[in-house]
């Protein structure tokens, strides 16, 4: 029995295949048809496609968690799985962002780079301290991912999510900048207990409060990456400000 392969569009358009040529073709007749102004070329598709194909491919399925969720911090020690995770299991349904790292939040635009590149820059991050997070485990395998830290040391959240607010860039606070859960994962629990591993964390490195930044309107899976508005609210933040395209949420620690 040929087992269907499932990837997403980040508008949120589930497209279907057999194998990855068939997901190829999919994905590119999707994008002419339905995102015709997109800056991509059949090129870029095809090298994404390349760059992807050491990610497990998802069959749609949904996985129920029974046992508990643990969560470590990111550092030396977890350098492997943080790799192991986004190397192979971050974007089993998107390919289209594969290889990105989670970079943006240092100030660095990861579609400038190559995959290569990036998982480079991440790793110099990693081993220099200047990135930080929590990784999620299910059966001792990583399944997601916060990245979450200092706001002081994260370019990419004051130069961004924070434009046009009256904000000290030194300000002593926690930033959560985004979330990623493997697409078997999704719904099972485990983005909220990155947040709340977060919270806790950043409240014993002595941050008085934390800052979360959804994006306004309604979202795609992908587009969600910054965390829903309704897990924040469940989790106790506020509003606190708002820019364009984000609102700025912040709970005390």
């Amino acid at each position: 029995m040929t087992m269907v392969r499932i990837i997403h569009c980040i508008c949120g358009e589930r497209l279907e295949g057999a194998n990855d040529r068939a997901l190829f073709e999919a994905f590119r007749a999707h994008i002419q048809s339905a995102h015709p102004d997109f800056p991509v070329t059949d090129q870029d598709i095809r090298r994404t496609f390349e760059e992807w194909v050491g990610s497990e491919r998802w069959d749609g399925e949904r996985r129920e968690v029974t046992g508990p969720i643990e969560v470590r911090p990111l550092g030396p020690n977890t350098l492997d799985d943080f790799l192991t995770y986004f190397d192979r299991r971050a974007f089993m349904d998107n390919p289209f962002w594969f290889g990105c790292y989670c970079l943006e939040s240092h100030g660095i635009d990861p579609d400038l780079q190559t995959a290569a590149e990036n998982r480079d820059s991440k790793i110099g991050f990693i081993r220099d301290g200047s990135a930080r997070g929590f990784l999620a485990y299910v059966d001792g395998e990583p399944v997601g991912w916060c990245n979450a830290g200092s706001r002081s040391v994260l370019p990419g959240v004051l130069q961004k999510f924070l434009a046009g607010t009256e904000h000290d860039p030194a300000e002593r606070i926690g930033a959560i900048a985004c979330f990623n859960v493997s697409a078997p994962y999704r719904g099972s629990g485990v983005a909220r207990a990155l947040l709340d591993a977060a919270c806790e964390g950043l409240r014993a490195q002595g941050f008085p409060a934390v800052e979360a930044y959804p994006r306004k309107g309604e979202l795609s899976e992908a587009r969600s990456y910054r965390g829903p508005l309704e897990m924040y609210e469940r989790a106790g933040f506020e509003r606190h400000s708002e820019t364009e395209y984000y609102l700025v949420m912040r709970k005390r620690l």
